[in-house]
């Protein structure tokens, strides 16, 4: 095997509805920029699932942005050699629009090591001696696919893979077990080195599972830093790094203790001034606060920024058999359909646990496409 250096991200969510594709292009042309060292000593791209979060309209301006995205990363890998592997993430986010890399490789003529992939494999790396698993979100039910996967070991003829990119959550990385949650243990047996999983926005380390995380930040209940991993082998050594997205969306939980109203003002004003303008702030009060009363008030003496609010679950009274989460958060309207791929998300990015926890279209892109 040789030595090498591979990029993982995930999550990025072209066409999310608050975190705008253009705000998120802007911080991933940034951390490239600020990585100049990458152009002469990175061999692999990883971009594993959920690249985007709906399906476009590809007139739109969020489209025509991530367009003009894959146009530019396509002729960074083609240039410095890189080679680019894109993972078909969860159907509903996906809707395998990341597809269009191969077309605009193919109308474009770049000459790019490519590979987009929406089925369960395996692929030997000739030149760096290396086989990686890589598994699509939902190909099957969390048993029948690591079946699968052993009958795609045999088929190679081989007992472990170096490495495993998918899309999908692991037991560990939820407060309960699901049974859509893939047993950890199974992977870490047959992955000599590290697994990087997409799907859960929330980077995590569980002994060779090392998650990535969203690229950057998209709602509230997931406040913590945002960002990619670089990975370097030398002598079947993983040495890994978060490399933090510095510049990601704001969406911050403040909690509101007063009562007295001016006191409050004074919390949402301080609030406010220590983040940039259209980030997302929530205040966390208890049943009784005068806060929600005075939101549309707040929300006029300071134009620029998300203001809303939930009730604290952990300060309602047991007695009063009330844990519902209120929000009053401002979002466009729109159509959703729900079903049993999204309706979890969808719920999710409604409540909270008990316990805690632009881009250019240019010439270029005309002729390409």
């Amino acid at each position: 095997m040789s030595n090498y250096k591979y990029l993982v991200f995930s999550d990025v969510h072209f066409g999310h509805r608050r975190t705008p594709t253009d705000f998120i292009i802007s911080n991933l042309n940034k951390i490239f920029d600020k990585h100049k060292r990458w152009k002469r000593d990175l061999d692999i791209i990883f971009i594993a699932g959920d690249l985007y979060d709906r399906r476009l309209d590809m007139s739109s301006p969020e489209a025509v942005a991530s367009i003009a995205f894959m146009l530019k990363l396509i002729k960074y890998c083609s240039k410095y050699r890189i080679k680019l592997r894109i993972l078909e993430g969860t159907p509903d986010h996906d809707w395998r629009q990341a597809s269009l890399f191969s077309t605009l490789i193919d109308k474009g003529r770049y000459d790019v090591d490519y590979k987009y992939i929406d089925v369960l494999s395996i692929e030997h790396m000739n030149d760096l001696n290396i086989d990686i698993l890589y598994i699509p979100d939902k190909w099957d039910t969390p048993d029948n696919t690591y079946e699968q996967v052993e009958n795609l070991l045999r088929e190679n003829g081989l007992s472990k893979v170096d490495l495993v990119i998918m899309h999908g959550q692991f037991h560990y990385q939820l407060p309960v077990t699901l049974s859509s949650s893939h047993n950890e243990s199974d992977y870490i047996r047959i992955t000599r080195g590290l697994i990087h999983a997409g799907h859960i926005h929330r980077h995590s380390v569980h002994k060779s599972i090392v998650v990535e995380g969203s690229f950057d930040r998209l709602a509230h209940n997931e406040e913590e830093p945002k960002g990619l991993l670089e990975t370097t082998v030398v002598d079947n050594t993983y040495n890994w790094k978060f490399i933090e997205n510095t510049g990601a969306k704001v969406y911050r939980t403040v909690v509101v203790d007063s009562s007295d109203i001016e006191e409050i003002e004074k919390t949402v004003t301080d609030a406010v001034s220590k983040v940039p303008r259209d980030s997302y702030i929530r205040f966390k009060v208890t049943q009784g606060s005068p806060l929600p009363s005075i939101i549309k008030t707040l929300r006029k003496s300071h134009p620029g920024y998300y203001l809303d609010y939930i009730y604290d679950t952990d300060k309602i009274e047991e007695t009063s058999g009330d844990k519902t989460l209120i929000s009053t958060r401002i979002e466009p309207s729109v159509s959703i359909q729900i079903g049993p791929d999204n309706i979890k998300r969808l719920l999710l990015d409604r409540i909270v646990l008990e316990k805690g926890e632009q881009a250019v279209f240019n010439d270029e892109l005309k002729s390409v496409l």
